[in-house]
């Protein structure tokens, strides 16, 4: 039986299916192989600057039984998102998650970032994504050539990812507005600019539709976390109290210590804190002043630097997210609940709104006392029907899935996706390039296969995807 060499030019992966394949295309015939896109050979994750230059990334191959290629399928239009800043951040990676949902429901998606420093453009092409380094050694050079590009090269939707992109192509059409933290000062005139012209306004909680012109909510979600196995509040050691994010006054850091040390007073040696984090966008000064409050609890405290998330996890007994700032979501609360922690918040921003409406351990922001008889409560409580709970909110509301169906219903409403086989074959392709970073049933495929007309290739790609995916697991 001949075999094909299936190729997406658009994906590859560092490990498993993608450099298998990579080397192998490299020592095929030409007429083997078939790039699944339909169009010209283009290696996945190729980076321009929106002017035609740029490197690229090998790509990947796909084998599968012998099969008759498609012709160039249309797809849904396409779909830049740009990004705030070059670094990651919370809103970065919330960026990346949007790409891959809107990439899981058949959209093209290209990804638009600051080339220096380039650490998000690097990890959305390390991800199978297209994107557009724009140059410029400031913030502000930046945003010019973003405009600049935009009104020269862009032919699809613009996602604009944070406030910079947003009021950079202010008065632009076909622009969704998506806002992550609440302006404030001189950028609340900034935020009402920014929204001229644009198809929708989002935020991701509904304490952030305050002083922002007609925005609707988006709410943010987070990808499966380990689920820990059930244990009660240990009562042959010190309770470990877990803080994971920015080490900084606005999270509350320096609440949190001061409670902890409100805590020693009253029950010596019960309690310990570990904080998972580091002082990143932090002002010298507002790091000196955490760095302190840390140090007077001597050994009552712990601080590694960043960890992983699914180690704070499983060393937290209870987490505690003491925010004083108006926090506009919350991600590391819907972490929580999927990992099935204990944890307790500040009333700052969105936390309650998160956390849902009768969970019981909410703190005053900034009050050390009440945030340290909220502690105090939590680690004496029955926790196991409030984290079914949780967990069952998380599912419902915070999950990929259903992070997905509202994304879907944003994206039907600007640009409604196409019906058919158009939209089927694009999905299809999404759902296959995810096969490097996390293996998926072959049923999920399957999936996908049966929205493909008999018309099409919808047969052939069944044998095809059947292979692949016993190939890849293997």
């Amino acid at each position: 039986m001949t075999r094909h060499i299936l190729f997406d030019s658009r994906w590859s992966g560092p490990h498993g299916i993608g450099r298998f394949s990579a080397e192998v295309r490299r020592r095929m015939p030409s007429s083997l192989v078939t790039d699944l896109t339909g169009g010209p050979t283009r290696p996945a994750g190729h980076r321009t600057d929106g002017n035609g230059n740029g490197s690229a990334h090998p790509g990947s191959l796909r084998l599968a039984p012998d099969w008759s290629a498609p012709k160039e399928v249309p797809v849904t239009s396409s779909i830049y998102i740009a990004s705030n800043q070059g670094e990651i951040g919370g809103g970065e990676a919330m960026l990346l998650a949007l790409a891959r949902a809107m990439r899981d429901l058949g959209r093209e998606v290209t990804v638009v970032g600051p080339r220096d420093p380039g650490e998000l453009v690097a990890a959305a092409s390390d991800q199978g994504f297209e994107t557009v380094a724009i140059g410029g050694d400031s913030t502000v050079k930046y945003l010019g050539n973003l405009r600049r590009w935009d009104e020269k090269a862009r032919d699809g939707l613009l996602w604009c990812n944070g406030l910079r992109p947003a009021f950079a192509t202010s008065g632009r059409l076909n622009r969704v507005v998506h806002l992550h933290q609440r302006p404030a000062g001189r950028l609340v005139a900034a935020a009402k600019a920014a929204g001229w012209g644009a198809a929708r306004t989002l935020v991701p909680s509904r304490s952030m539709q305050k002083g922002i012109p007609t925005p609707d909510v988006l709410w943010n979600w987070s990808e499966p976390v380990p689920v820990r196995p059930r244990r009660p509040m240990p009562k042959d050691r010190p309770i470990t109290v877990g803080f994971l994010g920015r080490l900084s006054r606005d999270k509350g850091v320096h609440v949190l210590c001061n409670a902890v040390a409100l805590l020693n007073d009253k029950q010596p040696g019960r309690f310990r804190l570990l904080l998972a984090g580091e002082a990143r966008f932090v002002t010298g000064k507002g790091a000196a002043g955490v760095r302190q409050a840390v140090a007077e609890l001597g050994d009552l405290a712990q601080a590694p630097g960043w960890m992983d998330r699914d180690e704070f996890f499983g060393r937290t007994d209870l987490a505690v997210f003491p925010s004083v700032w108006a926090e506009p979501f919350g991600l590391v609360v819907i972490e929580a609940m999927a990992a099935r922690c204990p944890f307790v918040v500040s009333d700052a921003g969105a936390l309650p709104e998160v956390a849902g409406p009768d969970y019981p351990f909410i703190a005053r922001n900034g009050d050390a006392a009440s945030m340290a008889a909220t502690i105090e409560r939590a680690a004496s409580a029955e926790w196991d029907d409030l984290l079914d709970a949780s967990h069952r909110r998380w599912q419902e509301h915070f999950s990929p899935t259903a992070g997905r169906e509202r994304l879907r219903d944003v994206l039907d409403q600007l640009d409604p996706a196409r019906d058919g086989d158009e939209a089927a074959a694009t999905a299809l392709r999404g759902t296959v390039r995810r096969l490097d970073e996390q293996p998926l049933e072959p049923q999920q495929i399957l999936d996908h296969a049966d929205r493909l007309s008999k018309e099409s290739i919808g047969n052939h790609l069944r044998g095809a995807f059947e292979e692949l995916m016993t190939r890849g697991k293997r």
